[in-house]
């Protein structure tokens, strides 16, 4: 369960130092590291509940010696693109905004990225690009 975190938390910071190349405003893995805790933090006070059930799981995988896994992959799975989604949404605005949250700060520029979201298209739009990088028929999703 830790180590899904550590997971995702390596990805993002590899992706963060991307999008920071794509925008022009290199930036270094300890501050691609700052960027993300920032964006985790204002995302799970606005998004707890999403959390919330993310560490549920993890919990239950430890507390069932893993046989929870298959109960918990699919929304495991999903919450972790969702959020993987959101902190590169929030994190291409910051890099946008030439590496400045603007007067709203964080939570104001977190707020209006899971505003402007369709959770469920972002979704499926996820289980249709997985499914196509897996050859997997797309016909069901």
């Amino acid at each position: 369960p830790v180590a899904d975190l550590f997971a995702a938390a390596f990805i993002d910071v590899g992706m963060v130092m991307h999008l920071s190349r794509v925008y022009d405003l290199p930036i270094s893995k300890n501050e691609a590291g700052s960027l993300i805790r920032v964006i985790v933090a204002e995302a799970a006070a606005l998004m707890g509940t999403v959390w919330a059930l993310h560490f549920l799981s993890s919990a239950l995988k430890v507390g069932t010696l893993g046989l929870s896994t298959i109960l918990t992959a699919g929304a495991q799975g999903a919450i972790a693109y969702y959020s993987t989604y959101v902190v590169g949404q929030v994190a291409a605005e910051y890099l946008a905004e030439g590496k400045s949250w603007g007067e709203g700060g964080p939570k104001q520029v977190v707020q209006e990225i899971l505003d402007s979201l369709d959770k469920e298209t972002v979704l499926r739009d996820a289980r249709r690009e997985i499914r196509a990088r897996l050859g997997m028929s797309t016909a069901s999703g």
